[in-house]
């Protein structure tokens, strides 16, 4: 049994329309301006547990412009900087606190659990992940971006398929592999998309990298990087209170 994919004309013209109508949204520029960049600086300790958390923060809960999370990721200075997590003597409590008191955020255990063995592990392996991390850098190779973005699901607690997308497309070094989230997986659907998408079925890395193949054949199509299709999506229902 074979299943027979064809992206035709219509197709192709969705996403080109989708595309003109938020170019000009500034979460579309702002992803055309840093993931699509000649150079990209070297990405940091504190640049990359910043994104880290973001990525902890951001599952399975509403990360909209003004969702509990977004506000709680702009606080600056941020309580789970780099260099307040660094301090504690007892981290797993320290980040509960804070989750806590912060308001409408939900899974604020499991999340502490997890920072707290993210961090040890960063710690004990000397940062490694930062040598691969920084690889990706004035690469266009999308095969070599899903090989980083498996490594770094390997390596963290509570990163999936999704979140290791999300942590390399928010340090601004893919172009290619994307998080397929709840809004793509809406859209996805809309067009027409030939097989069920679910949140559940993308925890299977086959699965999840068969779906970021016909996204990526698409935007071929269409002359567009994924991390811009991605962009336009996400900026489209936030704009239509999704």
């Amino acid at each position: 049994m074979k299943l027979t994919l064809e992206i035709d004309n219509l197709d192709i013209d969705k996403v080109q329309k989708l595309i003109i109508n938020q170019t000009s949204h500034k979460f579309v520029q702002h992803r055309i301006k840093k993931n699509l960049a000649t150079k990209c600086s070297i990405i940091k300790k504190d640049h990359f547990w910043k994104s880290l958390i973001m990525c902890l923060l951001t599952t399975q809960q509403r990360s909209g412009e003004d969702s509990s999370v977004t506000k709680f990721l702009n606080l600056d200075p941020h309580p789970l900087s780099l260099k307040n997590c660094l301090a504690q003597k007892e981290l797993n409590e320290y980040a509960f606190y804070q989750l806590t008191i912060a308001k409408g955020i939900r899974r604020t255990k499991n999340i502490a659990n997890e920072i707290e063995i993210n961090f040890n592990h960063l710690q004990k392996s000397n940062w490694e992940i930062l040598d691969e991390i920084n690889s990706l850098i004035n690469k266009d190779d999308r095969f070599f971006e899903r090989q980083i973005a498996n490594n770094v699901q390997e390596n963290f607690k509570g990163i999936g398929p999704k979140q290791s997308r999300n942590l390399l497309q928010d340090l601004g070094l893919t172009k290619y592999e994307t998080p397929i989230d709840s809004r793509i997986i809406r859209w996805l659907n809309e067009l027409r998309f030939p097989i069920p998408l679910s949140a559940t079925a993308l925890q299977d890395k086959a699965y999840y990298n068969y779906v970021s193949d016909i996204i990526f054949e698409l935007c071929e199509k269409a002359e567009i990087k994924p991390c811009v299709l991605d962009a336009a999506i996400f900026s489209f229902y936030e704009k239509n209170n999704y």
